[in-house]
């Protein structure tokens, strides 16, 4: 038998693979759709702007506007916003990085800003978030999560 050991980087390299189709969010979208989300999704970190999208597929920014709200079902903020609370989840896994660093790494400059947006997307704060996930100061790494099967990384196989 064999034990499987995931690094930080080994599981954010999966994730990045696999959420684009959980939770039902494995559909297919026209093109420039998919290379609209495709470009906020990899550009959420950044002070990005819905200009900058229509700019990257050469149309409007109202054609991109709408586009994005018929395909998806969400406006460009709901879809920023959505981006980057995902991006804040892998970071809250990372117990030494406070809950400012983490808003300010994935896009926000305001801390009360990035919180009301978390609480928006999940129904919970990033502190409660990083709580029942199992994350504190004594957490070293995503392995020791992991062993605690806390259901949203799976457990350690032998």
């Amino acid at each position: 038998m064999y034990k499987v050991v995931l690094t930080s980087n080994d599981f954010t390299e999966l994730i990045a693979v696999i959420d684009p189709w959980k939770e039902g969010e494995g559909t297919f979208y026209s093109p420039p759709a998919d290379r609209a989300v495709a470009y906020i999704r990899e550009h959420s970190s950044e002070n990005l702007m819905l200009g900058d999208v229509a700019k990257t597929l050469n149309f409007s920014q109202f054609y991109v506007s709408k586009m994005l709200h018929k395909e998806t079902g969400m406006t460009f903020p709901d879809i920023l916003m959505k981006e980057r609370v995902e991006k804040a989840k892998l970071e809250l896994l990372k117990p030494k990085l406070t809950i400012s660093e983490v808003g300010r790494n994935v896009g926000y400059r305001d801390v009360a800003h990035f919180s009301r947006a978390f609480k928006k997307v999940t129904g919970m704060t990033a502190s409660e978030w990083r709580k029942a996930k199992g994350v504190s100061k004594r957490t070293d790494n995503l392995l020791d999560i992991m062993k605690m099967g806390d259901g949203a990384t799976g457990s350690a196989r032998k």
